[in-house]
């Protein structure tokens, strides 16, 4: 009967550490930032949205680079909702504010380095540009296949069938939210999860603001995403940055990069950009 936030579990990751964490009866903090390679004095790599999808990233880039993976309990509130067929409240902007703070928590100061994968990149650039509104130095952001709708280059037929799918899905999703029979299963719970992203990225690219300072783009080289969908070269991103833009491409899948046995791969890379001793 006792519940713990899903942040209470990845910073206190054993049963003792939870009772102590229950006993204590102290504030909880709403955002975790958990250490999955914390020896080295290089600057820390912070990891946004998702925490141990990052492990073997971290394992893979040596114990000379600090990596940690930032959780903020929005996370939980948006799984909340895809698990109850609610529409999720999503936004990148509000995300970022939430990053900043778990961040700055465990660093204070600048320079920064931050990361994500797929969705994640999304909110790193925008944590970024925060950071920096604040003052802050950041010396890189590193998009881990992250595809801008810009970036997604679709034939007639390929819109078209897109577009009845989605219109037949909502149509389908309100008969039965109507009858109190909405499913819930891990398919329906991972397709609302990716709909609410799009929808969020889709946001973003309308509103979302220049970032000027230095952008790696990581793209995994299996891009195949079907019949009639091709990928811009840039993924969308030269538009949106004004600072320095590399691309790098790595092998594997959209999700594959960070997984072995291509994640070796992609450490060896990142050292190549990834900042040295912080010396503050």
């Amino acid at each position: 009967g006792i519940k713990f936030d899903i942040g209470d579990v990845f910073g206190s990751p054993t049963i003792k550490q939870l009772v102590e964490l229950h006993e204590s009866g102290g504030e909880k903090v709403a955002t975790s930032t958990v250490a999955l390679q914390e020896n080295g004095s290089g600057l820390p790599l912070f990891c946004l949205c998702g925490v141990h999808i990052y492990q073997e990233l971290a394992d893979s880039l040596g114990d000379t680079q600090p990596v940690y993976g930032v959780y903020v309990s929005q996370e939980q509130a948006f799984m909340d909702d895809v698990m109850n067929g609610r529409e999720p409240d999503l936004s990148v902007q509000d995300l970022a504010v939430s990053y900043c703070e778990a961040i700055k928590r465990r660093q204070p100061e600048g320079p920064y380095q931050v990361a994500g994968i797929s969705f994640g990149g999304l909110l790193a650039i925008e944590t970024a540009r925060l950071l920096r509104s604040y003052g802050e130095e950041v010396s890189i952001v590193i998009l881990l296949d992250t595809i801008l709708p810009d970036g997604i280059r679709r034939n007639f037929k390929s819109s078209f069938k897109r577009a009845i799918k989605g219109w037949l899905k909502k149509s389908k999703k309100g008969v039965l939210r109507s009858f109190g029979v909405l499913r819930s299963s891990n398919d329906d719970m991972a397709s609302s999860r990716e709909e609410a992203f799009i929808k969020c990225m889709e946001e973003y690219d309308r509103t979302g603001d220049l970032y000027d300072g230095q952008v790696l783009l990581m793209k995994a080289s299996d891009n195949s995403w079907g019949k009639g969908v091709t990928l811009a070269e840039d993924y969308g991103w030269e538009a949106r940055v004004q600072g320095d833009f590399v691309i790098e491409v790595v092998a594997g899948d959209h999700l594959g990069i960070i997984k072995n046995p291509n994640v070796n791969e992609l450490a060896r890379l990142l050292r190549c950009h990834l900042g040295g001793r912080d010396d503050k």
